[in-house]
């Protein structure tokens, strides 16, 4: 015979690995959508700039930079 309350926390651990699937979810929608706009801002200023293969080169790594910078002040 089960514990009166062992089915009422196994339906709130359930609950609990649904919403922080959700949440994950969520969390990398988010980021796509911030990696998109990175993208779009370096595919303008490259194209207003008419900018040759190593200057675009050097925008990726520099971008790149600050997306790895921001990760780590974040943790």
């Amino acid at each position: 015979m089960a514990n009166p309350g062992s089915e009422h926390t196994v339906m709130s651990v359930e609950s609990m690995e649904l919403m922080l699937n959700e949440a994950r979810i969520d969390e990398r929608k988010n980021q796509a959508v911030i990696v998109s706009n990175y993208m779009e801002t370096m595919a303008a200023k490259i194209l207003n700039l008419e900018m040759n293969c190593k200057e675009v080169a050097e925008l990726l790594c520099q971008v790149a930079e600050k997306m790895i910078n921001q990760s780590q002040e974040q943790h």
